[in-house]
């Protein structure tokens, strides 16, 4: 039965995205996502070392780069939240982000806006995250 379905397992999130798209599903992970993202956010500030610092940067600067081109753009960017979570250094947390990277693959391929109006706050959004971090702020 479903309700036995290991949803962070990224073989069967996978394989429900592709095979049995679910809005509400999207949602639920959405939900944990936004529970947890703030709350890596503020270790990354606390514990990002400047090899983590160089990642978080890299992965920003590839966004920038390839922000017209779509499946490199979303590369990037999951680059980029992975190379957030790592910069906490915690190894739960890190297994969680299979699944968030899985998820946000599958969102994005959804959702993508190529339109130039939401890419400037989108960059900014990231650069103001790495900039936090960076000032341990």
């Amino acid at each position: 039965p479903r309700n036995q379905w290991n949803y962070l397992d990224t073989d069967v999130l996978q394989w429900v995205l592709e095979n049995d798209y679910d809005p509400r599903l999207i949602s639920a992970m959405s939900e944990v996502r936004n529970l947890v993202e703030p709350a890596i956010a503020r270790w990354a500030a606390e514990r990002a070392t400047s090899s983590d610092l160089a990642q978080i940067e890299s992965a920003l600067n590839e966004m920038i780069a390839n922000n017209q081109d779509r499946e490199a753009f979303n590369e990037a960017d999951i680059r980029y939240h992975e190379a957030v979570l790592q910069s906490v250094h915690n190894p739960v947390l890190q297994q969680l982000s299979i699944a968030i990277s899985s998820l946000q693959r599958a969102v994005f391929e959804r959702t993508w806006m190529g339109d130039e109006a939401n890419m400037p706050q989108t960059l900014q959004e990231h650069k103001a995250l790495f900039d936090a971090i960076r000032h341990q702020d």
